[in-house]
């Protein structure tokens, strides 16, 4: 065995170079949940109630207040 003649192996075509994404590093003022119960509400179509169980506290406060 003469090893005088290697040949190379064929080299594999370079990958694309990957899209850079722009991640938003601001704290979201929404929690997941409030998101998630957005887009049922939206989904079923039951937007007539109190978008958040906060809204339906804040309509019972005042007649707490007169007790």
């Amino acid at each position: 065995g003469n090893f005088n003649d290697v040949q190379k192996a064929p080299s594999l075509p370079s990958k694309a170079p990957k899209e850079i994404k722009e991640l938003d590093e601001n704290k979201s003022k929404k929690g997941l949940a409030e998101i998630y119960e957005e887009e049922y509400v939206q989904q079923t179509g039951l937007g007539s109630g109190p978008v958040s169980s906060s809204d339906e506290l804040k309509k019972e406060v005042p007649s707490l207040a007169q007790l």
